[in-house]
């Protein structure tokens, strides 16, 4: 437990509730949050400079299809390629935050050296008018989600069942968009990349993936998919062909 790439124990339960208080939403949950279409929401992380040149590659097989992304990038690691950054936005993309650079050590520090990281991120945050946030590696801590909320609104640090965490496995077990401690949390459900971790090939990640995201369209929950574009990652050939793949099954 949590069962991976799918966990559906606690949708069932909420499932139940609606069952029986069909005019009550569950805690923390609006109506408009429980959708009965699943929402498609490309998302990347550029951890690094490597990633940059593979961005508008990417990017152009998204438009495509008819599909915006948001791009989190660091504030104050590599520098950003705002050339590259300003292209996505003139074309319909969102840029977020990706922390203060890509050393891990955001989500354990004190809140007044999270702040001090963050307020030196406020130049890109104000370029873009930055409103998400995604933490470097998925690493989360109730210290740190308390501080983002002060720069964001919308954080997608989450994921609905979790065996990427260095920290280690979890999740938080939903699909759906949801509120707490003032902040807006969108869980990330189609982390593509994962199943490259445990010996699956490229050519392999849609049929992995169609499971998932068959039943989360039965469920309504989010179809919110990551990937990052540095080399080792999708910023190959091999894997965007595969990711171009997985664009027509979610556009159609």
């Amino acid at each position: 437990f949590p069962g991976f790439p799918i966990e559906q124990g606690f949708e069932l339960l909420a499932h139940v509730w609606a069952r029986v208080n069909p005019d009550e939403p569950p805690d923390n949950a609006n109506k408009s949050d429980l959708p009965s279409q699943s929402a498609v929401v490309l998302t990347h992380d550029v951890d690094t400079a490597e990633g940059f040149p593979w961005v508008q590659r990417t990017a152009k097989i998204e438009l495509a299809h008819g599909l915006p992304s948001v791009w989190h990038v660091v504030g104050r690691g590599d520098p950003p390629d705002y050339a590259v950054l300003d292209w996505l936005v003139e074309r319909g993309c969102t840029i977020g935050l990706h922390g203060y650079n890509h050393d891990n050590k955001l989500a354990f520090l004190p809140a007044d050296q999270i702040r001090r990281r963050l307020d030196a991120c406020r130049p890109l945050i104000k370029r873009y008018d930055i409103q998400c946030f995604r933490s470097p590696s998925w690493f989360r801590s109730d210290t740190l989600f308390d501080v983002v909320k002060d720069y964001v609104t919308v954080d997608y640090s989450r994921l609905d069942t979790d065996r990427s965490c260095p920290g280690g496995i979890g999740g938080c077990l939903w699909t759906k968009p949801f509120t707490l401690g003032g902040l807006t949390h969108v869980p990330t459900t189609i982390p593509f990349e994962d199943p490259l971790y445990w010996g699956h090939d490229a050519e392999q990640l849609v049929n992995f993936w169609r499971p998932k995201i068959d039943w989360l369209r039965g469920c309504g929950g989010g179809i919110v998919v990551n990937t990052h574009p540095e080399p080792q990652f999708s910023g190959n050939a091999r894997m965007l062909r595969a990711y171009d793949q997985l664009l027509d099954v979610l556009a159609s």
